[in-house]
């Protein structure tokens, strides 16, 4: 029984691997910047890498979808043809966007914009993966609060705060 229940983790865990490269990526960005601040322009090419190998990691799982397609983590998340069309959709749509900011955040709080804008990411594929209510909710939650972050980021103007502020209180009452 208990190698059964580890089996259908390992390959929960691999069925997930794009949105857990992804998380993790993102935490790295975080932790890069903390460690070496000197080093900004590599945060960009950091983050494309993390897009293209978690695109890399969604790549490996569709070709093994026969194996992997299903319930996984006890139903919470479901693997099939619709969570693979929007790992795709959603992961090119994020390399646009970071080479369309490619030269805004250039000298700005890079690691912040990028590792924000992917964990939002991961919460647009679990909307679509998710098979309950809960995971609706957590999947529209970790969308929603790293936009918050997102809006407010430009620190330094005025309306940039204020939008963030206000978009969250309208999130908070809706």
């Amino acid at each position: 029984r208990r190698s059964l229940e580890r089996s259908a983790l390992v390959l929960s865990l691999i069925a997930f691997s794009p949105e857990i490269l992804l998380t993790a990526c993102a935490l790295g960005l975080i932790c890069y910047d903390a460690l070496l601040p000197e080093r900004k322009a590599t945060i960009r090419w950091i983050a494309l890498g993390s897009m293209v190998l978690m695109l890399a990691a969604t790549g490996y799982v569709a070709a093994n979808m026969q194996a992997l397609a299903g319930p996984h983590f006890a139903g919470a998340l479901l693997l099939d043809g619709y969570t693979t069309f929007a790992r795709v959709l959603f992961g090119c749509a994020g390399i646009l966007v970071i080479l369309a900011s490619w030269d805004f955040y250039a000298e700005r709080s890079v690691a912040e914009y990028f590792a924000l804008f992917m964990l939002s990411l991961v919460g647009e594929v679990v909307i679509v993966a998710g098979t309950s209510m809960l995971m609706l909710f957590i999947g529209i939650e970790l969308l929603a609060i790293p936009t918050y972050a997102l809006v407010a980021l430009l620190k330094e103007q005025e309306m940039a705060v204020e939008a963030g502020l206000k978009y969250f209180l309208l999130g908070m009452f809706a």
